[in-house]
């Protein structure tokens, strides 16, 4: 929401007309004696205070994006007293501190069943584990995090892949000691294995102090000079000897704007800066081509990209050098990798893009021309059945070409090999469709894509797979052989997954036209066989629809407590997410069409009731951060809709929120949520309307 308010979460619980009586949901019991003991919700003060969408006349030179509107419209916020970001504001705490009793004492008498709950969700967990071994640098080591009960914080291991002795390359609890939060943004050897970088975070701000130092003895890599301030924790190594550092910081608003380098042993002061961002619209990150020899700056808004390629490795210039592979054009997205011929050491990238008006996004190919600071602009396609698919990003191996986006409203992975490493690039651009390999699974309802594919010369692709059902696997896949090994299934203690089912249905939207997709998970014995035999269960149901982000059906251990109490877990693909394609979120679920996710949410939710999976009075639905404005905007198109509604930390104050370019992550949005306004203030603006709901329905003795 703002301020104070920006890790919280509202809760909503409908009382039926009339006195309650005992409601049981699955084995969850509400005492209607205790809940009349409860004290009243504490209503928040209003003061008036102007909020400007457009121009700030009390600051004109403030600035508010390309063509603010001049005069601005101008909105009342009556609860704009309640920011603050330092946490300091004495009236501001103590609301917040009667909003907490208040919510204690209206949750009290569910604090055993809260043990319950909590005592079975770690009972399926495992707290002393190990992820699989995966292999990066040249030194011969296999990489892997490890976690030990009791202990809050991963260990960063390695071992010699010949065999050997563990070493903890780092131990994020003793990084951790001291202090009350601790968070580490990425943990990276050098590519020859011996030294490791790690971004730490103590403070919660989401900015980091980079801190490098050898990867076997724990000692900072040359008199403690290698500590690298205030940054935005993303980095890669690289350099003609692999020991340089690339990194970004960030400017006031929180937004990765600049990529340095830095040399071992040099102090921060010193460090190259390479690129600076000026548009305050376009964040930057930094990464590495599969091949290891390009480092890749990827300039991007929330609708453009831009990619600019760094030469590493021996044959790399001292002073790095930056080519644009393709300058930025307004719309067009596209994400790269290379691909080096070993035969007539020609430079080529795979490009997926959704340039040329395809929505869906297409695969091309293109040759780097040498001497030249921006790359070939001759892109041609390559053949690829684009029918019901949406292509995400590609990969390229020595003599492999893997390629992964959704189709059928799953996650998909196609493979296809280059005709042999010596292929030239004629050969490669001209692949034919029938070379194109889709990897298939036997469950109806799944997660997969690839995972720490370091080795360029692998011919077997690494693969994480995953289902409502299903506990992570851990899958090798081989490319020439078109097999399947499992490497590991991650273990859920006391989880049998024969008792467990999951469900995939429609339901129709009031358009008349869409039917939305939507996947459920239960334990067995919740339902019969047919539909006849149906009876209605306690649901619990999330959604997110926003950004182009899909709510994957992924296993999560948390959810078996509540299985194995009757709830079913149902998650509604709303418009607004990306699970049937790119236009799934264009063109139905952004802009003037964004009222079709929170239309679509409340229209699943109708559906479960009239198709008996639940009932009003059995239903609860959730939302975190956007998902939290989905909830929010649920509760005031339709009240009546559920028991108990969750918003986390919700994004329920847009207009006044995106109104202000100090706060972080907002002028970023301005390419997109400015047309919200058009929407209406009822869909978005409903911090008001919620704060009238929790009256309203948290309230005792009203009906």
């Amino acid at each position: 929401m703002r301020g104070a308010f920006l890790r919280t979460s509202l809760c909503f619980i409908r009382r039926p007309a009339g006195s309650f009586s005992n409601n049981c949901i699955g084995k969850i019991m509400f005492s209607s004696k205790a809940l009349t003991e409860i004290p009243l919700p504490v209503p928040a003060k209003k003061v008036p205070h102007p909020v400007y969408f457009g121009v700030n006349p009390e600051d004109p030179s403030e600035f508010r994006g390309k063509d603010a509107m001049d005069p601005p419209i101008v909105i009342n916020d009556d609860y704009f007293w309640l920011r603050d970001d330092k946490r300091e504001n004495e009236e501001v705490l103590a609301y917040l501190k009667e909003e907490n009793t208040y919510y204690q004492a209206h949750t009290k008498v569910a604090e055993n069943l809260q043990k319950e709950l909590y005592d079975a969700m770690l009972s399926n967990l495992k707290q002393t584990d190990e992820d699989v071994p995966y292999s990066r640098g040249t030194g011969g080591f296999l990489y892997y995090t490890r976690t030990v009960e009791g202990l809050s914080y991963k260990l960063h291991c390695r071992k010699l892949a010949a065999g050997g002795p563990e070493e903890v390359v780092l131990d994020e609890n003793a990084v951790a000691e001291g202090h009350t939060e601790s968070d580490i943004s990425q943990c990276l050897c050098s590519s020859d294995d011996r030294y490791v970088a790690f971004g730490v975070d103590h403070s919660g701000s989401e900015t980091y102090d980079i801190r490098i130092k050898t990867a076997t003895t724990g000692v900072a890599a040359t008199d403690g000079l290698d500590v690298l301030t205030t940054t935005s924790g993303d980095f890669v190594w690289g350099g003609p000897d692999g020991h340089s550092l690339f990194y970004t910081t960030m400017d006031e608003e929180h937004r990765p704007h600049k990529l340095w380098v830095h040399e071992l042993g040099r102090p921060q002061a010193e460090d190259t800066l390479l690129y600076t961002e000026d548009d305050a619209l376009f964040w930057m990150g930094v990464g590495r081509c599969s091949s290891g020899r390009f480092l890749v700056l990827s300039v991007e808004s929330k609708e453009t990209s831009e990619h600019h390629l760094i030469e590493i490795g021996r044959d790399a210039p001292a002073l790095p050098v930056l080519r644009c592979v393709r300058p930025r054009e307004v719309g067009v997205r596209y994400s790269l990798d290379h691909h080096r011929n070993t035969a007539t050491c020609a430079d080529h990238l795979f490009i997926v893009t959704n340039r040329d008006g395809c929505l869906e996004g297409k695969l091309m190919h293109t040759t780097l021309v040498a001497g030249s600071d921006v790359c070939s602009s001759a892109w041609t396609d390559v053949p690829f059945d684009l029918t019901g698919v949406h292509l995400e990003d590609v990969q390229c191996f020595a003599e492999h070409l893997v390629v992964d986006g959704r189709q059928g409203g799953l996650t998909a992975i196609w493979t296809c090999s280059y005709a042999g490493a010596s292929a030239d690039a004629e050969q490669m651009a001209c692949l034919s469709v029938p070379a194109w390999t889709q990897l298939r699974f036997e469950e109806a309802s799944y997660v997969a894509h690839p995972s720490r594919n370091y080795q360029y010369d692998a011919r077997a692709l690494r693969l994480e797979y995953t289902s409502l059902v299903t506990p992570r696997k851990t899958l090798l896949y081989d490319m020439t052989r078109g097999s399947f090994e499992l490497l590991h299934q991650r273990e859920v203690p006391g989880y049998d997954a024969s008792l467990y089912c999951t469900e995939r249905t429609l339901a129709p939207s009031r358009d008349g036209k869409t039917m939305i997709p939507v996947t459920m998970v239960r334990r067995k014995s919740t339902k019969g066989d047919g539909e006849a035999d149906r009876a209605p269960a306690p649901m619990l149901m999330d959604s997110y629809g926003s950004y182009g982000c899909a709510m994957d059906p992924y296993f999560d251990y948390k959810h078996v407590a509540l299985l194995d109490r009757g709830v079913v877990i149902c998650t509604p693909h709303i418009r607004g997410g990306n699970e049937m394609g790119r236009y799934w979120y264009e063109v139905e679920g952004k802009y003037l069409s964004k009222m079709n996710t929170f239309f679509d949410f409340i229209d699943c939710a109708r559906y479960m009731v009239a198709a008996g999976y639940t009932t009003k009075d059995q239903l609860a639905i959730v939302g975190r951060s956007a998902g939290g404005l989905l909830i929010g905007a649920t509760v005031t198109l339709e009240p009546e809709l559920c028991k108990a509604a969750v918003a986390g930390v919700p994004f329920v104050d847009s207009l006044t929120t995106m109104c202000d370019p100090t706060i972080p992550l907002t002028i970023c949005e301005w390419e997109g949520k400015y047309t919200f306004l058009h929407v209406g203030v009822v869909g978005f603006a409903i911090l008001c309307n919620i704060l009238h709901c929790i009256a309203l329905y948290c309230r005792v003795g009203q009906p």
